[in-house]
This record gives C-alpha cells, structure tokens and sequence, in this order.
C-alpha cells in the first residue's frame, strides 16, 4: 500500500496502479483492500482515464462495505471530476452532500469551497 501511495504521490500512475493491483490480487484479505479501492480510482484520474475513474468513484461511494471516511473522500474526487467537465450542477451535489456528510474537516472545507464555485 506505501509503495503504490508512494507512486501515486510522485505522479508516477501507471506504477502505483500497478501496486494496488498486486495489493488486491495477492493479498485478497488484507485490511488495505478498500483503500487501495479508492487509490486506484484517483489513480484513473491521474492516468486521464476518466470514464473508468468515475464508474470506479461512484460504484465505490455507494458501497457500504467501505468506510464512510473512504466513501465521502470517493464522493469528493468525483464532484472534482464533474467540476472539471463543467457539469458544475452534479459537482455541486456531490460536494454538498460530502460537506454535509463528512467527518474530515479538510474535505468538508474544500467541499464548501468547492461548493461556492460551483454556484
């Protein structure tokens, strides 16, 4: 999970998608499952892949098997994906919902943020 974060923060997607792949199919009942789940989602991003990073965000904060911590930060990065596209009515949903929802304060403030330019 360290080595494909470390990837990921070095922009270097293609090795920590990697990483997180090999995390998941090796290690199936490791406690990092879920949150190598949502790095490779944001990972997708990074790899401009934005079709499978959104089905992955949002399959991923609908899924009550994750932590809600994981599932708002999900929601968060797809109302990011929508404010980039401009769909600045769907950005604005998902950012209120994780301002509202959220119990990481920075998540909830660039929610709010966020939420503010989208109106």
């Amino acid at each position: 999970m360290l080595l494909g974060k470390c990837f990921y923060y070095r922009s270097e997607y293609s090795k920590a998608l990697r990483k997180f792949e090999e995390l998941i199919s090796l290690y199936p009942n490791s406690e990092f499952i879920s949150e190598a789940k949502l790095y490779m989602a944001k990972t997708y991003l990074g790899l401009e892949e934005y079709e499978e990073a959104e089905d992955r965000l949002r399959d991923y904060s609908l899924d009550d098997k994750h932590k809600n911590e994981f599932r708002e930060e999900a929601k968060f990065e797809l109302g990011g994906l929508y404010f980039n596209r401009q769909e600045y009515e769907m950005a604005a949903d998902h950012y209120d919902e994780t301002s509202r929802k959220s119990g990481d304060k920075l998540i909830k403030a660039m929610s709010i943020y966020r939420l503010g330019e989208c109106m």
